[in-house]
């Protein structure tokens, strides 16, 4: 599966430890699909967004209710708050990225903000989808009513993490 241009929704979210780089990945991620949005002339175009800490630009937030960009990349925090305020529909993600896993994890407020954003936003087990009425119920399986989204991805990268095994069981143990 890969982003579909036609679907209005934030389907790919990109976590990262410190706003620089974010500006990185975001700039990397604009010229990736601008290369793929070359390809596809009769489709639409996907749409990348950056939620950084700094960036005050309310026009460009206000766009992320009215038409939802495909890829958001963000630190914890900022995410978080995107989530929390409707900006991001938890249900529509397939695809959750964290990269330099373990400098969030080794940040304590940066920590915290990716432990509340994978466990209760982002996570595949969230129990708000029983409300959500535009949900594709094929997407979706209930186990103890709770709900869970067939598609999604979750990767962290990392070129460090000290005790992968460790870390492996850790998020297994937090349905991450």
């Amino acid at each position: 599966s890969k982003i579909n241009p036609n679907r209005a929704a934030v389907q790919a979210v990109v976590c990262v430890p410190t706003r620089e780089l974010g500006l990185q990945v975001a700039r990397v991620a604009k010229r990736l699909v601008a290369g793929s949005n070359k390809s596809e002339e009769n489709s639409k175009k996907i749409m990348v967004m950056s939620v950084l800490q700094g960036s005050t630009n309310k026009r460009q937030r206000a766009w992320a209710w009215a038409e939802p960009p495909h890829v958001v990349i963000g630190t914890p925090d900022e995410l978080g708050k995107m989530v929390s305020k409707g900006g991001i529909r938890y249900n529509s993600v397939e695809y959750v990225v964290v990269d330099e896993v373990d400098a969030c994890l080794g940040n304590r407020q940066t920590s915290n903000e990716l432990h509340l954003l994978l466990s209760r936003y982002l996570s595949p087990t969230f129990n708000e989808a029983e409300d959500d009425a535009n949900i594709d119920t094929d997407e979706l399986f209930a186990k103890d009513r709770i709900f869970y989204n067939k598609r999604r991805q979750t990767v962290f990268a990392s070129a460090t993490i000290p005790s992968h095994n460790h870390f492996m069981k850790q998020c297994v143990q937090q349905q991450w």
